[in-house]
């Protein structure tokens, strides 16, 4: 317990310019039973050589540590002290990272539907797939990120006064699946020769963002694999980034967000401080009346999520978010036979304020906002699901969003 309130407390400062390897650390699971395990779970995370997949928020939590080699007898003391179990999910993360590799793709090489692509590549994607349907296909961009980029997105319509979806993905930079995700089904929308899917997706106008967060997931892809955040330096002068997710206005800062810079929860210095966020609330208030759901991707509990993540009462129509993603799960799990858990985000995941869909929901009125948690990988490195999972991976959550769909309509939101 020695090192909790020494010099590790000091902000690890993000310097790297070579890929990190990952080469031994270990990943660990346990869970948080009392405050004070609580207390000392979020002090390891301001400590160099420990990083959480999610950070600890709530007693009654399981989460999974990963922890540099030099740094497990350390953990070991610790998690002795305050009576914390734990077992090993991993011995060595960056073996995993290893197998992804071969997937991941140079400037030099073509887009793929199988693959993790680069932020340039997945737009080279979009003006492709706008130069051949250009009566169906938009590109819009909604600003730019901290470091200059474009956030773009495409408009897909057959008839603009139709009811829109929008979704939004690939918020937090490591969650590689859900932009995989958004592409797939963009080529789907505009390309599929399937009867089913060309009426359910004509009658509809979609906005699709499929990196929010471009400079994380650049950063995530060439530098640090597990990077979440955004690549700001607005709130800390020695750590990057604030957890976007964690950033839009609505009950910002109300429970599961951190206002310590240096965490992986980090709330921003303000709402909207992330030019990200800011961007996409601005877009989408020029919209919003068009649109009957909002959809939110990420990875990786295998859970479909809706309003509220803080502890305030029920939301309104809580009876119609649960029936829509009942059908929405109902058919996912029909596709590949999938698990998923579905319901209130503080209820299945944790307490989580300042998120996007609560924001939709509770500022624009758009009451079917979800979260899709997507697929995780059976192993420590969670998030770095194999590239052979993608495509049915999107399959499942295109016949979830036609389920939803198919409900929604028949609950007259549509």
């Amino acid at each position: 317990m020695k090192l909790l309130f020494l010099v590790f407390l000091i902000c690890p400062i993000v310097w790297a310019i070579e890929p990190i390897s990952y080469k031994d650390y270990k990943v660990v699971e346990f869970k948080i039973e009392t405050e004070g395990q609580l207390k000392a779970a979020k002090n390891m995370e301001m400590m160099s050589g420990f990083k959480y997949w999610e950070s600890p928020v709530q007693t009654n939590m399981k989460t999974e540590l990963i922890i540099h080699p030099q740094m497990f007898n350390e953990f070991v003391e610790i998690a002795e002290e305050i009576g914390i179990k734990f077992k090993i999910l991993t011995e060595d993360l960056g073996s995993e990272f290893m197998a992804e590799r071969p997937v991941r793709r140079t400037k030099d090489d073509s887009f793929a539907f199988d693959r993790y692509n680069t932020y340039e590549q997945i737009l080279e994607f979009m003006d492709q797939i706008q130069s051949e349907f250009p009566e169906n296909s938009q590109i819009f961009t909604i600003g730019n990120t901290f470091e200059g980029r474009p956030i773009k997105g495409i408009r897909i319509t057959k008839n603009i006064q139709n009811p829109a979806i929008f979704i939004e993905s690939n918020i937090h930079a490591r969650e590689w699946i859900t932009s995989a995700t958004s592409v797939w089904l963009i080529d789907q929308f505009l390309r599929s020769s399937n009867e089913t899917v060309r009426s359910f997706v004509d009658g509809i106008t979609w906005y699709i963002i499929p990196v929010l967060n471009a400079d994380g997931y650049e950063y995530s892809y060439n530098v640090d694999r597990l990077w979440r955040k955004t690549r700001s330096t607005l709130g800390s002068i020695l750590c990057y980034g604030a957890d976007p997710n964690r950033n839009f206005g609505f009950n910002w800062m109300n429970g599961g967000a951190s206002a310590v810079p240096c965490t992986d929860t980090y709330g921003g210095f303000s709402a909207f401080s992330e030019p990200e966020t800011k961007a996409l609330i601005d877009f989408y208030a020029t919209i919003y009346e068009k649109v009957k759901i909002f959809l939110s991707f990420h990875s990786a509990t295998q859970a479909l999520l809706y309003p509220w993540g803080d502890l305030r009462p029920k939301a309104p129509n809580t009876d119609d978010l649960f029936a829509v993603a009942e059908a929405a799960i109902n058919a996912l799990t029909a596709r590949h036979g999938t698990d998923y858990v579905y319901g209130n985000t503080v209820d299945i995941l944790y307490v989580a304020s300042g998120t996007t869909p609560d924001h939709i929901y509770g500022v624009f009125n758009t009451t079917l906002a979800y979260t899709y948690e997507m697929r995780h990988a059976n192993t420590g490195s969670r998030f770095v699901l194999p590239p052979e999972q993608i495509i049915p991976n999107a399959e499942e959550i295109l016949e979830s969003i036609m389920g939803m769909v198919a409900k929604a309509t028949e609950l007259n939101y549509f």
